[in-house]
Formats: C-alpha cells, structure tokens, sequence
C-alpha cells in the first residue's frame, strides 16, 4: 500500500515486526502488575525495577541501530512496545521521553554526541526528557523566549519551560532554545537550536507543579539561569533546529497515541470481566444492554487511532468500500419534472378516535408490581462478543439476541 508519493508500507513486514516486537515485550509486562504500577503513580515513584528489566530485555536499545549498541528497529518496534505494556496497564511516559527525544540526536549528532548522550540510555543507565513548552508561548512553540546567548565558544542558557514531565527523574533534557530572539529573524521559524542539558547543571531549577495526570513522573517548571553550555551541547547547526524539534514531536505523537490506545484497551478488558462478573440481578450485568451498547461502541474508538499510522489512505484512492462505520450515501432526489406520485388512500381507514376527557382525580398513580415484564430477567440466548470481533478474546461478554 503506498502511504504517499514514493513511499510504500509492507503492511505483511509492519505487522510481523508489531508481532515480535509484543511478544519480547510479555516477559517484561507479565512481570509487573498494575498494582505494582499504582504504587509508583499514587507515591510518584520512578519504576525503576520495570525500567532496568526493559533495559536487561534489550527493549530501551529499539530505534538504536544495532552498530550502535542498540537492539535496531525504529517507530513500528517503539509504538508496539509502548502499546504492549500499557495494555498491561503499565505507565512509563519516560520511555516514550527518552524515545522520541533522542530521535534529533541520533539524525543529527556528531559520532561522539551519540556515544555520549544516546549510547548510556541503551541499558537505562541514563534517561533523558524533552523540554519545549513555555508558560508565556503554549503550544506557539515559534514565540518562545528562552535564549542561548552565544559565550564564547559555547552558551549561556535563560528562560523557563513548563510541563516538562519526570525532569527529575531524567539525567539530561533535550532543550529547544533561541539562539536567535523572534525579532531578529526574518522567519518565525528561524533563529531555533536544540541543546542537551543536564538537570542538575548548575543554574537549573525545578519547581514540580501540583497537576497529577496518573503517571509516575511529574510535571515540573524549569528555571535556567545562565546556564553554561559548552558547544558540543548544541545539536546540529545553530539556527536550524526546527526539523529536529519536528523529528521530535512526530515521534512523540505516534508513542503517545500507542500509550492512549494500549490503556484504553486494558480498561475495556477489565470493563468486560466486569461486566461478567456482576450480577445484582442473578444474571451478568454484561447481559443487558445498555452495558453492551456503551462497551462495544468502545471497540471501534480504539480501533480507528490503532489503525491509522499503518494504515494511511493512498493519496489517490478510489473512495472506500461501505463498511458497518460508513455513512450511507445519500437517496437519489426526484427532478422537479417527475410526477407526483398518487395519494396513499389504505384500504380499511381506521375507526375515530374516541373524545378524550379530564381524567379522574381519584385515579392512582402508575405501580410496576415485581410481576411486571419490567423486572423479568432477559433472554437467556446468548450472543458472545467475539462475534462482534472484539480484540479481547481472552474475555467473554454475552450479548442478548433479540
């Protein structure tokens, strides 16, 4: 399938690679349990026995050519990785940090940079975290402020960032400064250099902000204070790290998204033992319903962004096939020269209605005895949910036929 011009994508080979990729990643997360993982997040303590078993197992070397060091693959072994675990409701945003912030050092890092910042991450002896954000820019990463004021043959670092994730619990952050201020470029994009820094460089503060987003690892301000950056600490050429902040970003995404949808899938799973677990009534919840409805609408939801980043439209397709999720085309309109067609007349016409009067103001209020239909229990025919392809087989969640 081409996913645009002169690109194409070995569906076959992404899903074999997927598959591998899930499989060594179960001796990791079938190690760690989610309770395991709600202790880290309510104490906002770093895993860090689950971040050196993925380090034995090979899987922080992904994306890592294998000359490297690294265990080789790139984006598809790093989003299946991050898929995996988090269907076993593991949480490691630093994973995904370290991942996509060391993509612009491997593309764009002299020999000795990679050997210095990217290689220690490899085992997890070193993590790294990505600081972008600004209180007075938002998401207009153009209008930053922080600048790296040239000094000598190195740098002089002031600013702030802010929501920048596990800055405490990362060695060094991938920083994206001016070396050029806004009004000094004639392009917006212009004037943008990425640096490596260390977190406990002398002249950076972090401040953790009271936000809880359910990991692990916090959100901190970052304060830098000339900061002392030698030269090897720029990344590239000066003045033109938007690509890198953009290889970055990409990344970022696509991990991110794999993390949603793993979580979203662990949550459906336990919604459905759940579900067949539970009975007030002396028969599964999961067999009514209004449970099935709100737990199947789930199965399409996560499997759209699931689908996506392997399964781009060709730039020049012809329109889809309908599917069950498609809309229906719309009816063929009559011309305005078309006859009308003749009056329906039916062949019994229906006797008068009878003439309504004020009901009575003794009448009692409406009671539903325990005999009501409205109390029975529902059919006991049965419809499992893998019928509905379901991508939890494990589990099974019975459906009423009507």
């Amino acid at each position: 399938m081409s996913a645009g011009p002169g690109i194409e994508i070995d569906q076959a080979g992404v899903g074999r690679r997927m598959r591998d990729t899930r499989q060594g990643t179960r001796g990791v997360s079938e190690g760690f349990s989610r309770a395991y993982m709600r202790e880290c997040i309510d104490n906002h303590r770093f895993p860090q026995e689950a971040w050196e078993a993925l380090g034995e197992y090979g899987l922080l070397g992904i994306t890592i050519p294998e000359e490297l060091g690294g265990s080789g693959g790139g984006q598809v072994e790093l989003v299946a990785l991050m898929e995996t675990l988090a269907e076993a409701g593991l949480v490691l945003p630093m994973l995904l940090l370290t991942g996509f912030a060391r993509v612009p050092i491997i593309r764009q890092g002299t020999p000795s940079q990679i050997e210095r910042f990217v290689k220690p991450t490899i085992s997890g002896a070193e993590k790294l975290c990505f600081a972008i954000t600004e209180p007075d820019a938002g998401t207009n990463s153009f209008a930053m402020s922080s600048l790296a004021a040239q000094d000598g043959d190195g740098y002089r670092l002031t600013g702030r960032k802010v929501f920048i994730s596990g800055a405490a619990d990362a060695d060094r952050m991938l920083v994206v400064a001016r070396t050029q201020k806004a009004g000094e470029v004639e392009r917006r994009t212009e004037g943008m250099s990425l640096f490596v820094v260390d977190t406990d460089a002398p002249g950076v503060e972090l401040q953790p902000l009271n936000i809880d987003v359910g990991w692990p690892e916090r959100q901190y301000l970052v304060f830098f204070d000339e900061v002392k950056l030698e030269a090897d600490r720029l990344i590239g050429q000066p003045g033109q790290g938007l690509a890198g902040m953009f290889e970055a970003l990409n990344s970022e995404r696509l991990l991110v998204t794999a993390m949603s949808v793993g979580l979203g899938n662990y949550a459906l799973k336990k919604a459905v033992a759940y579900a067949n677990e539970r009975k007030p009534f002396g028969v599964p919840i999961g067999s009514y319903q209004a449970p099935q409805h709100r737990l199947t609408s789930s199965t399409p939801q996560l499997a759209a962004p699931r689908r996506l980043p392997f399964h781009p439209p060709p730039p020049s397709s012809p329109p889809p096939a309908p599917s069950l999720f498609s809309p229906l085309p719309p009816l063929p309109l009559p011309s305005l020269s078309s006859p009308s067609p003749p009056p329906f007349t039916p062949a019994h016409p229906p006797p008068p209605l009878p003439a309504l009067s004020a009901p009575s103001p003794k009448t009692p209020h409406l009671r539903i005895s325990s005999s009501s239909p409205f109390h029975s229990s529902p059919p006991s025919t049965a419809l499992p949910l893998s019928h509905l392809h379901s991508p939890l087989p494990t589990s099974t969640l019975y459906l009423t036929s009507l």
